[in-house]
């Protein structure tokens, strides 16, 4: 899996792909300008990414940050994904000791949470998949060229 010609990516495609697709899911919002560093940061030399950090603007003004990486240590709870707008804020860490994530809501509560409707369709189609894919592209190319990439997913 560490070979960029064979699996095209690293940290983000297997494992920040998860959060990135729930961002989607959380806000019903598309994501309208990334900005982000990716590379190798950890102690162990490989061909792909083994983490980074990414801003994304949302197109309802707020803004979602993700920092995550093979080199953090499960027990730091530093890899984790958070929203913020200008009412709420939201935290997905599936690294809280003792759980299997905690999806934490701050501010008034929203009209509508992500457990709800257990018997729901489930939210992952071929288009949330492409949205995610499109993202983490997005990712690679704005830390590739050092910019913001304006851009519409979602």
């Amino acid at each position: 899996l560490f070979d960029a010609e064979l699996s095209g990516g690293g940290f983000f495609s297997w494992l920040a792909c998860h959060q990135l697709d729930l961002l989607f899911y959380l806000t019903g919002q598309a994501v309208v300008g990334v900005t982000a560093r990716t590379g190798t940061f950890g102690v162990h030399e490989t061909s792909v990414e083994d983490g980074g950090v990414a801003i994304l603007d949302l197109e309802g003004g707020g803004l979602a940050t993700f920092l995550g990486g093979y080199w953090f240590p499960r027990w730091a709870g530093e890899n984790h994904l958070r929203i913020r707008g200008s009412e709420r804020w939201v935290t997905w860490d599936p690294t809280r000791k003792g759980t299997a994530g905690v999806l934490e809501i701050h501010g008034p509560m929203p009209q509508r949470h992500a457990m709800q409707n257990p018997g729901q369709r489930c939210r992952s189609t071929g288009e949330s998949m492409q949205n995610t894919l499109q993202l983490i592209d997005t990712i690679y190319q704005a830390s590739r060229e050092g910019r913001r990439i304006e851009c519409r997913i979602g």
